[in-house]
């Protein structure tokens, strides 16, 4: 266990400390956090689609104040809650598993991808695995036979302090609150103490107030926006498929798909689900504590509460893990009587999530904006036009001062969703300009606006130099700084922005992926 949490924190280091460049996500939310006191951040919304609960926002505020606003300032409270998360998790495994797969469920934690990967973001997902596991930790405190004091107490403070940090906490609670209850109920004296009623009723208050909190912050405009975005990721009801059924099992797929990619995921699916029996069987009251809470996150996300999908719910992951782990464990055991080592199972289990590692081994690097501003500092002479589409303005403001680019000298576009002609007289501003540069940072493929963009540009001028930089994500997603002579009248009078043809979209995907107010014309 000591050689795994080591390591552990070695591969989250090394994830922090290679400075990836801030994405779009990050860009976003740290325009309020470094424009804002903090006060203001807590009391008025955020803008450009952003949402994070207050603790984790006050947490980057101070850091920033502290250690300035680099990057890895603006994301040290992630990576400190992702080392805390690391030893919860081992903690939590030590009390709800036994064994060798107490570490083997660790070693899956230390090396999974989206808990490796959030830990060096400047985002709340990090906090909200923390939180959970925090919460899985002093729920097992309370769930012994004779709970101290001390434990109510430290569970009360953990509730309040979690429900502040983490959005979905207040899923973690009621998750953990009701099986809780149900475990005083089927053991005698089959009634909850009122140290646990109290300690509950505390989880309740602060789950509630929090989470009015975060909705009331939400402007109206931006909650159609988060619901059109996230509406294929909510349960289907009324069942109408057979499939349907197997609806939560899917999703714990996805989540392994997620970490593993497509190495046997639907295996560990299988090995979560066998866990869970096994576990019930076997521990009553750790598997309670380990379902509730996912039973309460499909149950809000069925109500259209909450999206279950990915990042959103990262938090549940450690459970998850916890019960694959017990799976494998029986795995073993029932190859053992075949006279296989059970060393030789766990081996061959590990394997596929230490290919996933080698495939997504640290620094990440989602969005490298940082590379294509330094590019353009370097080649641009004076004189030169800079035009910034509108989904790249958020890297111009975090990223041009700092590479020596003055955000006002460089033409600024706005977001024409559905209305691709609109970019193209943006580039109309240019024509008989003989050097422009276009940095293409942020691109959406169903929406088609910067392969369209790209296309006019080549059709009225010519690509004189470039830098592409490719992401994570696919070749679709490339981000690029292109220098661009649109001075040749010969080009120039083969097309004109309402005359280019332009291609077809999906207007319904274009109409649930809106401009926020701040990027509109």
């Amino acid at each position: 266990m000591a050689a795994v949490l080591l390591g552990g924190v070695a591969v989250r280091a090394w994830e922090y400390l290679g400075n990836a460049s801030l994405w779009l996500d990050e860009l976003s939310l740290s325009e309020s956090i470094l424009n804002r006191s903090l006060r203001d951040l807590l009391v008025r919304p955020l803008t450009l689609g952003q949402a994070a609960p207050p603790g984790f926002l006050t947490a980057v505020k101070i850091s920033t104040m502290l250690f300035g606003t680099s990057e890895l300032a603006l994301r040290l409270p992630s990576f400190l809650v992702t080392l805390a998360s690391l030893f919860f998790f081992a903690a939590v495994a030590r009390r709800y598993l036994s064994g060798w797969t107490a570490v083997f469920a660790t070693a899956l934690f230390a090396i999974g991808f989206p808990f490796v990967h959030y830990g060096a973001e400047m985002k709340q997902y990090a906090g909200d695995i923390a939180v959970a596991l925090l919460l899985l930790l002093v729920a097992f405190d309370l769930s012994r036979e004779s709970p101290s004091k001390g434990d109510y107490v430290r569970a009360a403070a953990a509730g309040v302090i979690g429900a502040s940090y983490s959005m979905p906490a207040a899923f973690m609670l009621a998750g953990l609150g009701v099986a809780l209850f149900l475990v005083a109920l089927l053991t005698p004296p089959r009634r909850p103490s009122l140290a646990l009623v109290s300690t509950v009723a505390v989880w309740a208050v602060a789950a509630a107030g929090f989470s009015l909190w975060n909705i009331n912050r939400l402007d109206p405009q931006m909650r159609a926006n988060f619901y059109g975005y996230w509406r294929d990721n909510f349960p289907p009801i009324p069942l109408r498929r057979r499939g349907d059924l197997l609806w939560p099992v899917n999703q714990i797929v996805l989540f392994f798909r997620f970490m593993l990619g497509y190495r046997w995921p639907r295996v560990f699916g299988a090995l979560t689900i066998l866990g869970f029996v096994m576990l019930w069987r076997r521990r009553r009251t750790s598997a309670l504590l380990l379902a509730g809470p996912v039973v309460v996150t499909v149950a809000a996300s069925a109500a259209h509460f909450y999206p279950f999908y990915g990042r959103l719910t990262l938090f549940l992951g450690p459970a998850y893990l916890l019960l694959a782990a017990e799976g494998a464990r029986w795995v073993a055991r029932a190859l053992a009587t075949l006279r296989i080592p059970r060393p030789l199972t766990a081996a061959f289990l590990a394997l596929p999530p230490l290919l996933a590692f080698v495939d997504n081994h640290p620094v990440a690097r989602r969005q490298e904006n940082r590379q294509l501003f330094e590019y353009l500092e370097k080649r641009r002479r004076p004189g030169d036009a800079v035009y910034i589409p509108y989904d790249t303005i958020r890297a111009l403001h975090y990223y041009g001062p700092r590479t020596g680019l003055d955000p006002a000298s460089v033409m600024e576009g706005a977001c024409h969703r559905g209305d691709l002609a609109g970019y193209l007289r943006e580039i109309d501003h240019f024509r008989g300009r003989p050097r422009v540069w276009v940095i293409f940072a942020q691109t959406t493929p169903e929406t088609m606006e910067q392969p369209t963009m790209r296309d006019y540009l080549q059709t009225i001028g010519r690509r004189r130099e470039g830098l592409t930089v490719p992401t994570v994500e696919s070749s679709a997603f490339d981000m690029r700084t292109e220098l661009y002579d649109l001075s040749d009248p010969a080009r120039l009078a083969a097309s004109m922005a309402d005359a280019f043809p332009l291609p077809p979209f999906d207007a319904d995907t274009v109409h649930r992926l809106s401009c926020f107010p701040e990027n509109r014309p």
